[in-house]
């Protein structure tokens, strides 16, 4: 962790500015649909990168469940066929961007009653002066039903934070499949565990420009979600596939996780806990 918070200062991350989107290559910029549509994008990959993350096994972590995670979100920014200018770029100050962003992040989950439970994480953005912050709570459709796989359910919403320009919102909610598959040693003792999982996920994303009106206007920048008005669109829906895998040893953790949002960009997150 303290490695990859060096290697995050030392990032320059994606620094959103929108009003550098109406300068290119020193020229101003007027194709307003043109630009309308890199905003447009880049509220779904800002949306995508700040969302909460399907980085937890299926299996809740009973009532007396407290479990810690670091972890590390490699946002994949330019992980995309892309026909025209990065939107990251048209929104960078210096009209460029690195290919990725990391996030170091710091996640907590507790059980309750009834197969449930809650979480929360905090994470910065490295290279910049934002960072995310998210709360999430769970429930175990089904558990303990071995051969039966596991299936939990889980809402939860996450920001976008420290932009001066720029608030987003994401809302989700979905459904974790997954398994544990325990090993023992010579001595017939459990040594460990493996839990794969796969998650399909619905993101709401929202978002909220702060700009004086005419900036706003050449850029195309409307509140998305929100007030039912002329100048708001409703909230982006987009659909976000993730998978990972657990190894256990006695209360310690690895993890790694993939996440995908085909309309937006893919993440892959790593991270080391323990679960008492």
């Amino acid at each position: 962790m303290i490695a990859t918070l060096a290697f995050a200062t030392a990032l320059a991350g994606p620094d959103v500015d929108l009003t550098s989107m109406v300068d290119q290559d020193g020229e101003p910029v007027f194709d307003t649909d043109l630009l309308a549509d890199a905003y447009d994008q880049l509220i779904r990959e800002v949306g995508a990168m700040v969302s909460n993350k399907p980085f937890t096994p299926a299996r809740t972590t009973g009532l007396a469940g407290f479990e810690m995670n670091v972890s590390t979100w490699w946002v994949l920014t330019d992980a995309r066929n892309r026909t025209d200018i990065s939107p990251w770029a048209r929104a960078s100050a210096d009209e460029d961007s690195e290919p990725f962003a990391a996030v170091p992040v710091l996640a907590v989950r507790k059980g309750l009653p009834l197969s449930t439970e809650v979480g929360g994480q905090i994470g910065w953005i490295g290279g910049t002066d934002n960072g995310i912050a998210g709360v999430w709570g769970r429930v175990g459709i089904l558990e303990g039903f071995r051969p039966l796989p596991e299936i939990t359910g889980h809402v939860g919403y996450s920001g976008y934070l420290g932009n001066d320009g720029l608030e987003v919102g994401v809302l989700d909610f979905g459904l974790t499949l997954g398994t544990t598959l325990r090993s023992s040693n010579a001595e017939g003792h459990r040594a460990g565990a493996f839990s794969p999982w796969f998650d399909v996920s619905s993101l709401r994303v929202s978002a909220a420009p702060i700009l004086d009106e005419a900036l706003a206007d050449d850029i195309g920048a409307i509140p998305y979600g929100g007030s039912k008005t002329a100048d708001h669109a409703p909230a982006l829906v987009l659909a976000q596939f993730g998978a990972g895998i657990q190894a256990t040893v006695r209360d310690v953790h690895l993890r790694v996780g993939l996440a995908w949002v085909p309309e937006a960009i893919p993440s892959l997150t790593t991270g080391v806990g323990f679960t008492l």
